[in-house]
């Protein structure tokens, strides 16, 4: 199972601390992204853990979860936050 949570970790990473350059960056999103720090990150993961995925949750269901969880805690579509989950998962190419 850690083996192929991998990918998620980067994406938690980068949804925390943004990308950079270097193995901090992503081919997949170009333009980079600035992470919302590991406090907002943390809080919607968790909450995208605990109240919407489940054993059987997919990488696109993992995003669809993340993005359910920042709007219940209050990060609209649109928001900083919202995007970043956006682009924190096109980052390891899940879109």
């Amino acid at each position: 199972v850690h083996y192929s949570s991998g990918p998620m970790n980067r994406c938690f990473y980068f949804l925390s601390q943004g990308t950079g350059t270097g193995n901090y960056a992503s081919t997949y999103l170009p333009g980079g992204m600035t992470g919302i720090g590991n406090d907002k990150a943390g809080r919607i993961v968790y909450k995208a853990l605990t109240a919407y995925m489940t054993s059987s949750t997919t990488y696109a269901g993992a995003k669809t979860a993340c993005l359910n969880a920042a709007v219940a805690l209050g990060y609209p579509v649109g928001s900083v936050e919202y995007t970043a989950v956006v682009n924190a998962f096109k980052a390891i190419n899940v879109n």
